[in-house]
């Protein structure tokens, strides 16, 4: 679904949409024939739902802080890759949290003189990861 969030960039929870779907949805404009190659509603119940609970969100953290903030690993099999980070304006409310809360974090950073993204690359990315876990 696609979501109007009232005032997404006043970084607030309250000026967000939490409806479940709307009526705006990528499905809906697909053909019958994109639907049927690009739907498995077994394979959405198989994979998808169990992305948000245990234990996957505990191990999905490990890999990521591993990935992340790991010197050995990084070094060893993820040199000189940079990371991106990406938010979209209507996307559901939980994605739209994190990518906001993360915004928020960095702009109070730069505002008090941190130019992490510069000069420390890691101390940028701890914000990333605290602004999504706020």
């Amino acid at each position: 679904s696609y979501y109007d969030h009232p005032d997404f960039h006043a970084a607030s929870l309250k000026t967000l949409d939490y409806r479940k779907r709307t009526d705006h949805t990528t499905i809906a404009s697909w053909t019958p024939e994109q639907f049927q190659r690009f739907y498995s509603e077994s394979a959405a119940t198989r994979s998808e739902l169990r992305m948000y609970v245990p234990p996957m969100q505990p191990t999905l953290n490990d890999l990521a802080q591993r990935v992340l903030y790991d010197e050995k690993v990084t070094q060893t099999f993820f040199p000189k890759v940079p990371v991106t980070h990406i938010g979209a304006t209507r996307t559901n409310w939980e994605c739209a949290w994190g990518y906001l809360a993360t915004k928020k974090r960095y702009e109070e950073e730069v505002a008090n003189g941190h130019k992490a993204h510069w000069d420390h690359p890691e101390e940028l990315l701890d914000l990333v990861v605290a602004g999504i876990r706020a």
